[in-house]
């Protein structure tokens, strides 16, 4: 179905406007010299991100292509079982993190990232839209849209006047989605860095930083940590490993194999283990968690695959 300036069609709605051209070009009408200096330093900024960002791809593709031969090369030569581990790659070995809904970015955070996608679509075609103007071509029309889940924007530029300006000039409105993103960037990360991190402060955060720890942000309702890791609890030590560094220590702590400590660690029980008696180890093929009546018990033994030792009943 469409009407007007909405088209609505399987998983995706879009919304056509000319009312924020009169808008672009009062944008551009303040500063006309600025934004002519402003959108050639784009193109500058431009060339520069793809020559980066060709390396980036190639050096990506190495890895993977790499990684691939690895797995390979370790599956035709696997004749022995060995435990699993946690393992993951190091900031060095990873070029790319695909942003994958529940896998890599967490259920919780998607509300976040699809903001986050919203503002840079704008942005960046605000980019393109101003720039036309800064070249005497008008823009059709612009928009949003959302497709599946992803939102995004656009702006229609009539392409017989863009073929006719000089290539530098159609340069300037082509990079300039890209030059905003690389500002917008920018702005955002001097913000983490000092602006925001003030105004946080002002509002009644506490910062870290040369304190050491980590702060719990959020914790889910059904996780045994819940009771006893609120949010803006703040966590300094990791099995008596200080976390000097804050999250750095962390990660390289629970992560980093160079930083992995192997310690012959207990467990903590409210009672005597006498209290349990030995009803939870107890273990054969019909009972494989043991026979205790407290199913909070449980009880590990040794298992010749992994060549676990035996530590008796946990709570």
């Amino acid at each position: 179905m469409e009407r007007d300036h909405w088209s609505i069609k399987l998983f995706q709605v879009k919304y056509t406007t000319q009312k924020f051209n009169r808008w672009f070009s009062r944008i551009y009408k303040l500063a006309p010299t600025f934004w002519n200096l402003w959108f050639s330093l784009g193109v500058i900024a431009a060339t520069l991100t793809m020559v980066v960002g060709t390396v980036v791809i190639i050096m990506a593709g190495n890895k993977i292509l790499g990684s691939i031969s690895e797995f390979i090369f370790a599956t035709q030569h696997s004749n022995s079982f060995s435990k699993r581990e946690i393992i993951q790659q190091s900031s060095n070995d990873q070029v790319f993190l695909p942003m994958i809904p529940g896998v890599t970015l967490p259920m919780s955070h998607i509300g976040y990232y699809l903001f986050a996608l919203t503002v840079c679509g704008v942005f960046h075609e605000g980019g393109h839209a101003v720039a036309s103007f800064s070249q005497g071509v008008s823009i059709q029309s612009s928009g949003m849209f959302i497709m599946y889940l992803y939102p995004g924007a656009f702006v229609n530029i009539p392409d017989h006047p863009l073929s006719h300006l000089r290539p530098f000039n159609q340069l300037k409105i082509i990079c300039a989605g890209v030059w905003h993103n690389l500002v917008l960037y920018a702005f955002t990360q001097v913000s983490l860095m000092g602006g925001l991190k003030l105004l946080l402060l002002v509002l009644g955060w506490k910062s870290l930083e040369g304190q050491g720890g980590v702060g719990v942000v959020h914790m889910r309702p059904n996780s045994p940590l819940a009771a006893h890791l609120p949010p803006s609890t703040v966590i300094y030590q990791l099995d008596d490993f200080p976390l000097t560094n804050n999250i750095e220590d962390w990660n390289t702590y629970l992560f980093d194999e160079s930083g992995r400590h192997d310690l012959d660690k207990g467990f903590c029980v409210a009672k005597p283990v006498e209290y349990y008696a030995k009803e939870c180890c107890d273990i054969n093929d019909d009972f494989p968690f043991g026979q205790s009546s407290n199913a909070s018990v449980s009880c590990f033994s040794e298992f010749p695959l992994t060549k676990v030792k035996y530590i008796g009943s946990l709570n």
